[in-house]
């Protein structure tokens, strides 16, 4: 009886071995050619960057900038005294702007360590430490008196309007080397105060 002219799974897989190798490597070739030609689609960066990734750690609620690093000794002088402004609150409620709330100091005392002499609170003593491997940004002012416009504002740079978020222009600065993953992503962002504002792409592409 003549062998049938069909192959056998077992004859198909060994004819076509060879060729998986080849299916693979034509893959990874067309992958990096692509990848050549569109590496940056926008346009290389103002500055060719130094960072591969960004950990931001945005804990809302957390300790008090006058109670960590952030030496006021104005507070320590004018403790105890009335607020010389009104209080906006008061106002609308009452019609009595005067506040009735008095300055405190921060109940830590604060030190300078480190050769660069910056001001820690006994909060920190281990990191006081390391405080010169640290940076610190004390350049950060807004006129929002509320956590919504303030968490907006730390995010994204502004509060009338709805911009990118620090994410995004993460990795519009960066890129991401992960076709497969997401090169931004939030973990457990809070609905409120700003909401999926905070983490927004705005006017940048939506691969941002």
């Amino acid at each position: 009886m003549p062998d049938s002219p069909c192959c056998t799974r077992r004859v198909l897989l060994q004819e076509a071995a060879c060729g998986f190798g080849a299916l693979a490597w034509s893959a990874l070739a067309a992958q990096s050619s692509a990848a050549r030609s569109a590496a940056s689609p926008h346009g290389a960066p103002h500055f060719p960057p130094r960072a591969k990734r960004v950990i931001f750690l945005f804990m809302q609620g957390g300790v008090s900038q006058v109670d960590s690093f952030d030496h006021k000794p104005r507070l320590s002088a004018d403790d105890g005294k009335q607020m010389p402004f009104d209080d906006a609150r008061q106002r609308a409620n009452s019609g009595d702007g005067q506040s009735s709330h008095r300055v405190m100091k921060s109940p830590w005392n604060f030190a300078r360590h480190g050769q660069s002499g910056r001001w820690v609170s006994d909060l920190f003593p281990h990191t006081a430490r390391h405080i010169d491997d640290l940076c610190l940004l004390h350049g950060m002012q807004t006129e929002g008196v509320a956590h919504g416009p303030a968490t907006l504002f730390l995010h994204c740079g502004a509060t009338n309007f709805v911009r990118p978020s620090i994410g995004s222009w993460t990795l519009y600065g960066l890129e991401t080397e992960n076709e497969n993953l997401p090169g931004f992503v939030s973990i457990c962002p809070s609905a409120g105060n700003g909401g999926p504002r905070n983490y927004g792409n705005a006017f940048l592409p939506a691969e941002f």
